[in-house]
């Protein structure tokens, strides 16, 4: 087992590195967020969803009357639940305001974003205000 960490170790750093360099290709579209924080979450949820496979199925291989080894693995299974979860939450509103900017650079390339600049809204891929999916509904097409 110890290898299999340094394994995850190693593969959650290059996740973690392949997602910034996405990230900042995106050059303006990914917006004011914490790029390093981003593609560290993210990396770090790729792993975690293969330890969490990892800890089902060896779940799966311990027989139902052996119930200490259950609940440990069990306390084990719901630990990195927990620590999915915080991940989640760090990063799903920066993952939408991207998905909204790149929805806005969309509609400038299709020659409609001089109608959400007009109604207000920043159209350099930066400021993704309440406002933006109230506008975005008005646009013809």
């Amino acid at each position: 087992m110890p290898n299999d960490r340094i394994d995850d170790v190693d593969e959650n750093v290059a996740k973690a590195d392949g997602i910034a360099g996405w990230l900042d290709g995106l050059g303006s579209a990914a917006g004011r967020i914490d790029r390093g924080a981003v593609a560290a979450d993210l990396g770090d949820l790729y792993t975690s969803a293969r330890v969490y496979r990892r800890l089902l199925d060896e779940l799966l291989a311990i027989s139902p009357v052996d119930t200490s080894a259950a609940s440990e693995k069990l306390n084990e299974i719901g630990t990195e639940l927990r620590h999915q979860a915080w991940h989640i939450r760090s990063d799903a509103r920066r993952l939408d305001r991207i998905e909204s900017n790149l929805d806005l650079g969309d509609e400038i390339e299709k020659g409609r974003g001089s109608q959400v600049a007009d109604c207000g809204a920043r159209t350099d891929g930066i400021d993704t205000t309440p406002r933006y999916t109230e506008i975005r509904e008005q646009i013809p097409g």
